[in-house]
């Protein structure tokens, strides 16, 4: 399994966005914030099948960090509007069973 770090390294085009609209110190605050999120909840599924893993790991679970430390830094309204391309479109779950996740996912 790889560490968010790893994982996040992969996400430029989210990290540019965030260069887009935040000042640097703010951007890098919130990517680190992102990254301890990663981490937090590549541990809580860390069970997860190998072939829901690839999709969750490389997509779902980096953008729902970025959705959510946005969020807890900048505020829901921003989070969810005002940063295009990783803004989010509605809230689903993880998985058959799995609890409610907080995050919403734009259509591109």
């Amino acid at each position: 399994m790889k560490t968010a770090e790893q994982i996040m390294r992969k996400k430029t085009s989210m990290r540019k966005e965030l260069d887009k609209h935040l000042q640097k110190d703010e951007a890098d605050a919130l990517w680190t914030r992102a990254t301890e999120k990663l981490t937090a909840i590549l541990t809580q599924y860390a069970n997860l099948p190998g072939g829901l893993r690839f999709h969750t790991e490389s997509r779902v679970f980096p953008s729902a960090a970025v959705y959510l430390a946005a969020k807890e830094r900048l505020g829901e309204e921003t989070a969810y509007g005002s940063l295009p391309g990783i803004a989010f479109e509605r809230t689903g779950t993880l998985g058959k069973g799995a609890e409610r996740c907080d995050f919403r996912i734009r259509k591109t």
